[in-house]
């Protein structure tokens, strides 16, 4: 019979953590607002919205989808930070072009997926309503401009009529395919 007061584990000794390579963050965003200047260049039309694509492509819409604007708004925001002057104000603004009074019954306000260039259309992403939330409390951040707070407010109701007790209880992807028997999403 053997007894012994180790358990036969090995010692643990910490893994050596290198530190991470310091990237001169001046250089950064220099590069930064270098590519937001070429996206402003290539893809800014006069109305302040954007293309889809550079070069345009056959069966483009006339002006980006809402998702990929709220990726430059966010850019923006950044280099705002970062000391720029890219309008984030006007940036901020422009949502508006993609906001719906109401669609499919619902008469609450939200973001729609695309837009004519002066209103929404499209499907009502609830999650893309979500970003475009967190954007504009981020414009309100940086702004202390309250529309951009009320407006954000406004999308908490739109998030709230996706809610439905099926599954017990969740939020739909999108508005379109909201109460759709057998519907997965």
């Amino acid at each position: 019979m053997c007894a012994s007061c180790k358990d036969g584990s090995e010692p643990y000794i910490p893994p050596v953590v290198k530190p991470p390579v310091v990237t001169d963050t001046v250089k950064c965003n220099v590069r930064a607002k270098e590519i937001f200047d070429l996206i402003n260049q290539h893809y800014k039309l006069p109305n302040g919205l954007y293309k889809e694509n550079y070069p345009a492509q056959s069966g483009d819409p006339a002006y980006s989808y809402l998702w990929p604007y709220v990726g430059l708004v966010s850019g923006a925001a950044t280099l705002t930070q970062a000391g720029y002057n890219v309008d984030l104000t006007a940036l901020s603004d422009n949502y508006q072009k993609y906001y719906r009074t109401g669609a499919n019954g619902n008469n609450i306000g939200g973001y729609g997926s695309s837009t004519n260039g002066t209103t929404g259309g499209g499907t009502r992403f609830y999650d893309d309503n979500s970003i475009v939330g967190i954007s504009l409390l981020e414009a309100y951040n940086i702004t202390k401009e309250q529309r951009f707070l009320d407006r954000s407010a406004q999308i908490v109701k739109f998030l709230e009529s996706g809610v439905d007790n099926l599954l017990g209880g969740a939020m739909w992807w999108n508005e379109d395919e909201k109460n759709i028997a057998g519907n997965a999403n």
